[in-house]
């Protein structure tokens, strides 16, 4: 599936339909100029869960495979068994007050300019685990307000990631950097 020259995105989840599930594609947006976004998920009008599982994507460096704008409490949104890679973002999360859960689990999240942004947010829970997020310039970046979980991930190294973290866990690995910028709790173990 290639985005459309209409610039939106191709798949644009905003509605409010019964739980949402889409798996088993190929989103190839590397030869493209228009838009910005190859999937977007909005639950501010959609209550129920969304599932984006085993997705292929390939990108190109201006733009993001998937945003998510969390902002209904009542909803899960799980990205799952898929291939992002050579994108602007991979994943970015953004929420408004008392938003439900985001869960990032067994994805290929690489050679991209930043792997997953974390931006100020509410989401009950950020959990990323269990992905293999190598080879990004920036392999994950929490804001302030996150509250991130990204245990059991391969950093690119067996040292774990490196970076900056004002919350005092020590990231001294030579894996892809972890920035957190003052979230509220990270847990990388």
């Amino acid at each position: 599936i290639e985005p459309d020259t209409s610039g939106n995105p191709v798949f644009d989840i905003t509605n409010d339909n019964d739980n949402v599930e889409i798996r088993g594609v190929t989103v190839d947006s590397s030869e493209t100029d228009v838009g910005t976004t190859d999937i977007s998920v909005d639950t501010s009008t959609n209550t129920n869960d969304v599932t984006l599982n085993n997705i292929r994507f390939v990108g190109a460096d201006d733009r993001t495979a998937i945003v998510v704008d969390q902002d209904d409490a009542a909803s899960t949104v799980r990205i799952e068994d898929s291939d992002i890679s050579t994108y602007s973002t991979g994943i970015r999360i953004s929420s408004a007050d008392d938003a439900g859960d985001v869960e990032i689990v067994r994805n290929q999240i690489t050679d991209s300019a930043l792997g997953i942004d974390v931006q100020d947010t509410s989401v009950d829970s950020a959990s990323i685990g269990f992905n293999s997020i190598v080879n990004n310039d920036i392999g994950v970046e929490s804001d302030e307000g996150s509250e991130v979980s990204a245990i059991a991930n391969w950093w690119g190294d067996p040292s774990g990631p490196s970076g900056e973290n004002p919350s005092g866990t020590d990231l001294d690995g030579d894996g892809d950097q972890f920035i957190n910028e003052d979230s509220t709790s990270v847990t990388l173990t």
